[in-house]
């Protein structure tokens, strides 16, 4: 069977099929890049020839015809011809290769994808690396992470133990490794919001709008409390420009994403008499030139634009704007608003996997193709499936993957179905498994029982006597929801997949929700006979995130889970 992801524009069957799934490379003398991606298929002395053909020095768009005297790809430059060679690459993976001649080229000229590491999870470099082989893969062609206090700024040298960081020479290595596979690796910071860490900090406390504002314990949902820096006050930009000045050197693209977005406290000036939308462009104005003065062009995100439309016009015409929403039916106006105004966008939705142990496959779904739909239709530039890690980051990489194959494959194709063709073609290339995604459907289904902001929040409340607590089903059955998770895990314990660190990943969550529906019964002094052992569960759970990241704040997920176990 012949899966392929993205769908390819034109397929036609030409009779036959080859004797062998080997290739024996002709054109020796195509990119460097073009060479490394040939290098991955199976190759024999006796092999099919493969010739590449490259016409120019652009263009994304390719062909490949597959005979058994030989396979030929032209495209007109060597990202064409990259992106080639992996359909290619999926073609030979089919039991029987037929004979076919494939016509291609994507409808979207951005096709990224965003990764939170600043919210406690931390991917290694080699997982980043890989992270990368499966976007060229794809055909992703753009990446960016997420960083606030996860890079060794000067500005947190005396607190960065606390989180750990990604490094300047990480990240020039894995921005190499980009190029070589055809993706822009661009650099994105907070520069306005979300700089809770910068301000948390006693020398730099005066430099918040809400100065008299109180910490507590709750540090999750303060980091999601925005905390703003006083535009107002000329150590701001000076602060801002300086931690810009240290980030972009370890990048090479020609973009930097300055974010700004929820920048929530600037009301607090309202009821002292300013407009925030002219404290908001203002100070975006001078990050902007800052950028500029560099030799980046903007990107930034849009939610307070799209408040404050009279104010986009103030921004220069280069300015990309970086327009998400992440609901299950996002709201078309939204779009059209900067469509109407002729600014380039980037629609942005997301893997909905932020706390949670695994991504929301029903709701990514509708939300990645209805965004995807709104970029084709209202001609943006392209899309950015996010993947964020809010509160704690819980969720494993790997349990957003559908997610991201999803996203890329509409960015190429906004208009392919969802169905079983796409869901095989996923099992196939993704998990290397005939049962993968019903597996993860299912696993979805529990999450509904297990609430991990739930989790978090009892917990805030059971140490520190902060909120109201969280969990709002405590009347689950969990004698039978433990029948459930018990099949469910019988199930997948007896099989073995090509790509095994997903099922590993879907056996760690399933098991992992079902220590929550446990612990919230304690939490509520309901009675409950346990079948897991929360510590057993969290030793498993380090050693699956040590394959995939850095220490990072594990600690405090650890933390949370064994006060509720032995205080509850």
């Amino acid at each position: 069977m012949l899966h392929l992801i993205p769908q390819v524009k034109s397929l036609a069957l030409t009779g036959g099929t080859l004797p062998t799934n080997t290739v024996r490379c002709v054109t020796p003398d195509v990119d460097s890049r073009v060479l490394g991606a040939i290098g991955k298929l199976p190759q024999s002395p006796d092999g099919i020839p493969l010739q590449v053909i490259v016409t120019g020095d652009s263009g994304e768009s390719y062909t490949l015809t597959v005979a058994a005297d030989g396979i030929t790809i032209s495209a007109p430059g060597p990202a064409g011809a990259f992106y080639g060679v992996q359909t290619l690459r999926q073609v030979l993976l089919a039991d029987e290769i037929p004979c076919l001649h494939i016509e291609d080229a994507p409808d979207l000229a951005f096709r990224g994808f965003y990764h939170d590491i600043t919210r406690g999870r931390i991917a290694t470099l080699d997982y980043l690396k890989s992270m990368v082989d499966k976007l060229a893969f794809f055909k992703i062609n753009a990446f960016q992470v997420y960083v606030e206090h996860t890079f060794p700024f000067k500005e947190f040298e005396d607190v960065q133990e606390q989180f750990g960081c990604i490094t300047p020479e990480e990240l020039r290595e894995l921005d190499a490794y980009c190029r070589e596979n055809f993706i822009d690796f661009a650099p994105s910071m907070p520069t306005f919001g979300h700089v809770y860490e910068l301000l948390h900090q006693e020398k730099y406390r005066h430099l918040r709008i809400c100065r008299d504002r109180e910490d507590d314990q709750h540090f999750w949902q303060n980091r999601q409390a925005n905390h703003t820096i006083d535009p107002l006050l000329p150590e701001s930009i000076q602060l801002i420009t300086g931690m810009i000045d240290q980030y972009m050197p370890c990048f090479t693209s020609d973009f930097f994403n300055i974010c700004c977005d929820e920048t929530y406290d600037l009301k607090q000036y309202e009821a002292k008499g300013y407009d925030s939308a002219r404290l908001y462009v203002d100070f975006v104005k001078k990050i902007i030139a800052h950028v500029k003065s560099r030799g980046k062009r903007v990107m930034m995100w849009a939610d307070i634009l799209l408040e404050h439309p009279e104010v986009i016009e103030e921004l220069p015409e280069d300015t990309l704007f970086l327009n998400w929403e992440y609901s299950n039916v996002p709201a078309e106006e939204k779009i059209a608003r900067f469509a109407n105004l002729n600014r380039q966008q980037v629609l942005c939705p997301s893997t909905r996997s932020w706390k949670r142990l695994c991504e929301d496959i029903n709701c990514a779904t509708s939300n990645i193709s209805t965004m995807a739909g709104y970029a084709k239709k209202y001609h943006a530039l392209g899309m950015m499936n996010t993947s964020w890690g809010d509160f704690a980051h819980s969720c494993s990489p790997e349990l957003m993957m559908y997610s991201m194959t999803l996203g890329a494959a509409k960015a190429w194709a906004p208009d392919m179905p969802v169905d079983e063709v796409f869901d095989n073609a996923v099992n196939a290339l993704l998990y290397g498994s005939s049962t993968g995604v019903r597996h993860l459907r299912e696993l979805c289904g529990l999450h509904g029982s297990a609430n991990w902001q739930c989790v978090l929040d009892d917990y805030m409340k059971l140490r520190y006597q902060i909120g109201e607590g969280g969990f709002e089903s405590p009347n689950i059955d969990v004698p039978a929801y433990q029948q459930q998770v018990t099949a469910y895990l019988e199930a997948l314990k007896g099989e073995r997949w090509e790509h095994d660190e997903f099922r590993q990943d879907m056996l760690l969550a399933a098991e992992g929700m079902l220590v929550m529906a446990e612990l919230a019964k304690r939490l509520h002094k309901l009675p409950v006979d346990r079948i897991t052992d929360t510590a057993d569960w969290l030793r498993r759970y380090r050693q699956r995130w040590l394959a995939e990241a850095k220490e990072s704040e594990l600690y405090r997920l650890e933390e949370a889970f064994l006060y509720i176990d032995q205080n509850a």
